[in-house]
């Protein structure tokens, strides 16, 4: 924990919450169940005035979770809309492609829309242009789903077996880019600015 963190609240409660199955989130960020945290919120209403009420949590795959658990109980912060903007990687991709702001090329796969496999496959080159490819769902966890494409027979069967197993999937598929890869962690502030918290570089393999 950040030092001098506590000063800033009245009383910190940590939870540890039962996570069996948050594996399937890694490649679509739904809702889970956490009803212990349900039933702590639907008691503290009652004795805490809900704006000073904060819901922090670290874990990614919890986000949509607590910004739904946020507006049943009137809860300062993100809302599920706001999420949305923010972690919809296709939507991302349009903004900076609509903005002019350099990034990998990219085609979007809604599989559930997908009528002819080859003309699909046809859109995607069009798109793209060169092989290898990289896939990965558009509301996934870190690398959760993600899978390169070395050439077009791979991205068949992967279209083929995305159709059979996942029909309602959105995924994105980008040029792959070769380069030196690296994470950031940006904090958006409630007055719209943001500030960059951490960079982390990747060795080159």
């Amino acid at each position: 924990m950040p030092k001098d963190f506590e000063k800033n609240f009245d009383e910190i409660f940590w939870y540890q919450a039962d996570y069996t199955g948050f594996e399937d989130l890694y490649s679509d960020l739904k809702e889970i169940s956490l009803p212990e945290l349900d039933l702590f919120l639907s008691l503290a209403i009652t004795l805490i005035p809900t704006q000073k009420i904060r819901l922090i949590e670290s874990e990614e795959h919890i986000m949509t979770t607590i910004c739904i658990l946020r507006k049943k109980y009137s809860i300062p912060g993100p809302s599920y809309e706001d999420l949305e903007p923010l972690r919809n990687k296709a939507l991302i991709k349009q903004i900076a492609e609509k903005e002019g702001i350099p990034s990998a090329k990219f085609a979007i796969v809604n599989f559930e829309q997908v009528q002819d496999l080859e003309q699909e496959i046809e859109k995607i080159k069009t798109r793209i242009g060169k092989f290898p490819m990289f896939c990965k769902p558009v509301h996934g966890v870190g690398c959760g789903g993600s899978e390169k494409i070395e050439h077009e027979n791979e991205l068949r069967k992967w279209i083929h077996d995305m159709i059979s197993t996942s029909k309602n999937a959105v995924y994105l598929v980008e040029e792959y880019v070769y380069g030196l890869e690296f994470n950031s962690a940006v904090c958006l502030l409630q007055d719209g600015t943001w500030r960059p918290l951490q960079i982390t570089y990747f060795p080159e393999k």
